[in-house]
């Protein structure tokens, strides 16, 4: 008995309370959050206005702005389109002026299709008093190893004051600190340069403090490898002394790098006073290593060794000519790296490409290997053994592309992927190519052969 009186209860407020409720609902609504805003002069506030439309039909609304220093109204959305049932928010944006003032604005909504509905709400818009002294922009620029910092100051009383620069890490922690006074009367910019030789590659935020006022700027410093050597060579009746010169450019350490110096044959002495890791016997001369630790950015090391010629003059000149043709060709024929493309018949139509690079005595940056694969074959998607390549086809084929970083010197590196060919008979194979940047930021570039498959 209990249960269907509850029930009857139930029953009853869905026929009769609920249709009541739902239809006491206004037709249009009208909100503005926030409802007052306090902000510094010539500064940007942002109000948020939001139309719910219960009028049983989709409209489009109307709205006006009324009140003082309507100047200060940004222009924005005028007619506002809400479908019916729904709620939709628009910004209602306001630039203030230089003085401490409060106004009062009646941000009002008409209905276009039914003539009288409108609503509206009020906000209330103060301008603070101006500070002695602002931050009115602020940039950080990374060049290099150095941050070129510019402030915009603006002051309302003519004042020294003193601004406060925090280079902060991804985490917000203070890692350092340094401070600049100046006197300021009106507009200002401070402008100073700091040094990023002991940080780390990361992100980064400089905050900028004068007075009251604060404004942060991030920025971040990328990982830059770039060690540069540089050879000068210093004849001599009896000698020529060598020195290398290696520079890290860069922003990391450099740990374990080699620097290789090729003697070529002739009928001198060498006298080292930088003393190589490793020395070997190659084809016309003599091969040393030297391995250098540690290398700070910014930092450089001096290797320096003596080529001392005799019995006399003549052989001596005679042999720098000599010297000089050789290490010329040499480093022609050997400065820059080998690729080499062969295939394996697997079975019928199926074939293993190989593709074999060795880089020369000096590491590639930046190495790409690009291969192209004929219309007339297929890739096997689950072929790749040693490394998967980005796959772009088209109806020229298919183009592989490995993107291998960088190759230290002397290393090999193996590249393969098998293919299907569709049709019997001999199928040629377009080159491959390595492309790499040289020490000079040019691109460089090595194809391979050709090939058969027959």
């Amino acid at each position: 008995m209990v249960k269907k009186w509850i029930l009857l209860l139930i029953f009853a407020y869905i026929i009769l309370v609920a249709p009541a409720a739902m239809a006491a609902a206004p037709p249009l609504e009208v909100s503005m959050e926030p409802a007052k805003i306090t902000t510094k002069p010539n500064t940007i506030a942002v109000f948020s206005l939001t139309i719910t439309n219960n009028l049983g039909q989709d409209d489009l609304f109307l709205i006006r702005t009324y009140g003082s220093r309507l100047e200060w109204k940004i222009p924005g959305d005028v007619l506002f389109e809400v479908a019916n049932g729904e709620s939709k928010t628009t910004d209602m944006v306001f630039y203030t002026g230089e003085r401490e003032s409060t106004h009062n604005y009646d941000i009002k909504v008409f209905s276009r299709t039914i003539p009288g509905m409108n609503k509206s709400a009020r906000i209330t818009l103060a301008v603070s008093k101006p500070p002695e002294i602002m931050i009115t922009s602020l940039d950080a620029a990374v060049e290099g190893n150095s941050l070129a910092i510019t402030a915009g100051l603006e002051s309302s009383v003519k004042k020294t004051f003193d601004v406060t620069f925090n280079l902060k890490d991804s985490e917000e922690i203070v890692m350092s600190t340094f401070s600049v006074s100046r006197e300021i009367d009106g507009e200002d910019t401070v402008s100073e340069t700091i040094s990023l030789e002991d940080l780390n590659p990361g992100s980064y935020i400089l905050e900028a403090v004068v007075g009251e006022d604060k404004e942060t700027k991030g920025f971040s410093i990328y990982t830059v490898r770039d060690v540069e050597e540089a050879v000068v060579t210093t004849p001599n009746l009896l000698y020529d002394e060598i020195k290398i010169t290696v520079y890290n450019k860069g922003n990391i350490v450099e740990n374990d790098y080699t620097v290789s110096y090729t003697f070529p044959s002739g009928d001198y002495l060498t006298g080292f006073m930088t003393q190589p890791d490793e020395c070997h016997d190659v084809e016309d001369g003599k091969r040393c290593t030297f391995i250098i630790t540690g290398l700070s950015p910014t930092d450089s090391r001096e290797i320096i060794f003596r080529m001392e010629y005799w019995p006399s003059y003549t052989r001596f000149i005679a042999a720098i000519l000599v010297i000089l043709a050789a290490g010329t060709i040499y480093l022609r024929r050997f400065g820059k790296p080998r690729i080499r493309k062969s295939y394996i018949s697997k079975s019928k139509n199926m074939y293993h490409v190989i593709i074999e690079i060795k880089a020369p005595n000096k590491n590639l940056s930046n190495a790409v290997v690009r291969d192209w694969v004929s219309p007339l074959a297929h890739v096997d998607k689950d072929g790749f053994k040693h490394a998967k390549p980005v796959v772009r086809k088209s109806e020229a084929g298919t183009e592989l592309i490995w993107r291998l970083g960088d190759i230290i010197a002397k290393e090999e590196r193996i590249l393969s992927y098998k293919i299907k060919t569709i049709v019997q008979g001999h199928l040629k194979m377009p080159k491959a190519y390595i492309r790499f940047m040289n020490k000079k930021g040019e691109r460089v570039r090595v194809n391979s052969g050709h090939i058969e498959i027959r």
